[in-house]
């Protein structure tokens, strides 16, 4: 757990990360490797591939990638204050991973209405898929190996 006590009511937060975007613009899932608390420098939304890997540390992996049927993209998600409820699925994600790094203790962000936010979504050994005609994916997926699905739910 981090050393100073997060005061939701003016403590932000931002990352960098991968989002997995289905075909229709739903947002599957975002992933943020190294979450921060603070106010970011840089304003949010989609980031180029090269900036990720700046601020990453490595070449992230984006594009189409048909057989799933999304795109990965790299986007930089700025929460102004952790008290707010969240505002997008990209925020939800954020919080996700802030208390998954121990950055936050469990009830010290507001949490409100993120089901509403979340799509539910595959989750198989080849990434994220959109649940809707999870069936052909399934197919498409079978010709690059064994498809495990570890669940059918929101996160």
């Amino acid at each position: 757990m981090s050393t100073a006590a997060v005061n939701p009511e003016t403590t932000g937060a931002y990352g960098v990360g991968l989002a997995t975007i289905a075909a229709d613009g739903t947002v599957l899932d975002t992933w943020y490797p190294a979450p921060k608390l603070g106010r970011a420098d840089e304003p949010a939304g989609r980031i180029t591939a090269e900036d990720a890997g700046a601020e990453l540390g490595a070449d992230p992996s984006l594009g189409v990638d048909e057989t799933r049927g999304v795109e990965v993209v790299a986007v930089r998600t700025v929460i102004e204050r952790l008290s707010d409820a969240p505002s997008d699925a990209h925020d939800v994600y954020l919080r996700l991973h802030l208390l998954s790094s121990r950055l936050v203790r469990p009830h010290g962000q507001n949490l409100d209405g993120v089901f509403g936010l979340l799509t539910n979504v595959a989750w198989t050994n080849h990434g994220p898929c959109a649940v809707a005609d999870f069936e052909r994916t399934r197919m498409r997926l079978r010709q690059r190996g064994p498809v495990t699905v570890y669940g059918i739910d929101k996160f």
